[in-house]
């Protein structure tokens, strides 16, 4: 319910009017309500980021700053969720720069140099440990497992992991915008209530149910970043790890090459001392 003042009569409050300052409030008695309502008027200036409104607002005008602040939020939300996917894929294309670079170096270096090396050592033998090492140990099998350790799969393996991660992390993230969308509902019960209260505390209820509302969004609006990163717990450490992840592999393959290398010097060693 709506009603305007003019000079020859005083102002009357009105459950509606939303300016900040120009709510007069006439009546003393309790059951005028205007000093509590002022809060929704206050709150809902703020959410439409202007006090510049003056006079009485009709209901439907407060319905439409209601839903206005409805989709502010939710476009606040998609903006939080947008800028959280955008640092992931920022996170894992940094670490795939990462790791074509070790990829490059492992092939100029051990899957390249291994069986250089092994071929050049076997050509310093004798021919009698030579005939000997080649009865004990094949030489080209040896040299084959360090390469298809290079092609084991660990560094796609790490990114494969990161992408599942990803995708689990845009799925729950798309879950927390669907929760979003259910506002305008959260307001409709506000109409119920006034329904259930069908007398002179009516507006109140209602005042007092969307003051509510619009200052859990406001809260929620201030959370949206923390709250974002929140959805995705356990993705910030495998993030921030991936690099690591994918300098292991190269690890991986430098301690495997080394064991292949000690245990072909072993073999010559022991045909040395047969000679």
């Amino acid at each position: 319910t709506s009603s305007s003042s003019s000079s020859s009569q005083p102002a009357v409050a009105s459950n509606y009017n939303i300016s900040i300052g120009n709510r007069v409030n006439t009546n003393a008695e309790i059951t005028d309500y205007g000093t509590m309502l002022s809060n929704i008027n206050i709150n809902l200036a703020r959410f439409n980021g202007t006090s510049g409104i003056v006079g009485d607002a009709s209901e439907d005008q407060l319905s439409e700053l209601i839903y206005g602040v409805a989709e502010q939020y939710r476009n606040g939300s998609e903006v939080a969720v947008n800028r959280r996917l955008a640092w992931i894929d920022e996170i894992i294309q940094d670490a795939l720069q990462f790791a074509k670079e070790l990829r490059r170096d492992e092939e100029n270096n051990w899957v390249k140099q291994f069986p250089e090396q092994v071929h050049a050592s076997v050509d310093e033998l004798n021919q009698t440990t030579r005939t000997c090492l080649e009865r004990e140990l094949n030489v080209e099998e040896l040299i084959q497992s360090v390469k298809d350790r290079s092609r084991n799969s660990c560094m796609e393996n790490v990114f494969q992991e990161l992408l599942d991660i990803r995708e689990e992390a845009r799925n729950n993230l798309t879950d927390f915008l669907t929760t979003a969308e259910d506002i305008e509902d959260r307001f409709e019960r506000c109409v119920d209530l006034q329904d259930d209260f069908d007398d002179e505390m009516s507006d109140l209820h209602k005042g007092a149910c969307i003051s509510e509302i619009l200052l859990g969004m406001e809260i929620e609006s201030l959370r949206l970043e923390h709250t974002v990163r929140h959805r995705t717990p356990d993705l910030e450490p495998l993030l921030y790890q991936a690099k690591a992840s994918l300098l292991e592999c190269t690890a991986d393959l430098a301690s495997y090459a080394f064991n292949a290398s000690v245990a072909f010097r072993q073999w010559i060693q022991a045909c040395n001392a047969r000679n």
